[in-house]
């Protein structure tokens, strides 16, 4: 059967409600901030171990651009001072010498390139570079040059070095020929903490995976080139 209220009675209950709101919101309340006290504190200054781990990352991309005596501009890749000085600037004309136009009649050669604060930790150093305007046409890969070279002349590799497949499937340097238009090209030089092991045959991507794996630092500078 149902309960049945006196207009009374109804009142005390409506009254005892009404008192018991305010406490129970306060206790929620309090409850609340204890529980997300913490993220009230201010937040302690990171550990220098905790620094270094950021400086090292090699997936920082702030570059910046220092020029040098030679003309060429040297594209550091910050924080970690890793940095290599190709024949042109960022973003630039890539010389005549160095595309398949070549210059003065000579065929074209692979370009001088030069770098520095080589992470302690490296093993190897290549070289790669790719047509990126070109679905990523693989120019040019050199890997095994000993950590102690710190850079290479126009047109050579160093005897221990290894060319891999170009584009054509040819271990030699291709220089830029877009056959329209402006291509952008990308120079990468990476230290590398292990020796990559690139599979026969492997494509462009699956060569670039192996040294990006393989890589404690990558510096790149961009170049472009014109048909």
């Amino acid at each position: 059967m149902a309960a049945q209220f006196s207009p009374l009675s109804l009142d005390r209950l409506t009254a005892a409600v009404t008192r018991s709101v305010p406490l129970v919101i306060t206790a929620a309340l309090v409850m609340s901030l204890t529980a997300c006290g913490a993220t009230t504190r201010a937040m302690r200054a990171p550990r220098p171990d905790q620094t270094a781990s950021i400086r090292t990352s090699t997936t920082a991309t702030t570059t910046t651009t220092v020029a040098t005596s030679a003309g060429h501009v040297a594209t550091t890749l910050a924080p970690d001072g890793f940095n290599l000085i190709a024949p042109w600037e960022d973003g630039e004309d890539i010389p005549l010498a160095n595309t398949c136009k070549g210059q003065d009649g000579k065929a074209g050669v692979s370009p001088s390139v030069s770098w520095g604060d080589l992470p302690s930790d490296a093993v190897e150093v290549a070289i790669t570079l790719v047509d990126i305007t070109s679905d990523s046409y693989l120019n040019w890969a050199v890997t095994g040059i000993d950590p102690a070279v710190t850079g290479i002349a126009d047109g050579k590799v160093p005897a221990t070095a290894v060319q891999l497949p170009n584009g054509n499937a040819q271990p030699v340097y291709a220089g830029p020929c877009p056959n329209a238009g402006v291509h952008t090209y990308v120079l990468a030089v990476y230290a590398l903490k292990a020796h990559p092991a690139v599979p026969a045959g492997a494509d462009v991507k699956a060569t670039l995976d192996v040294l990006e794996r393989a890589a404690a630092a990558v510096v790149k500078v961009s170049g472009v080139v014109t048909a």
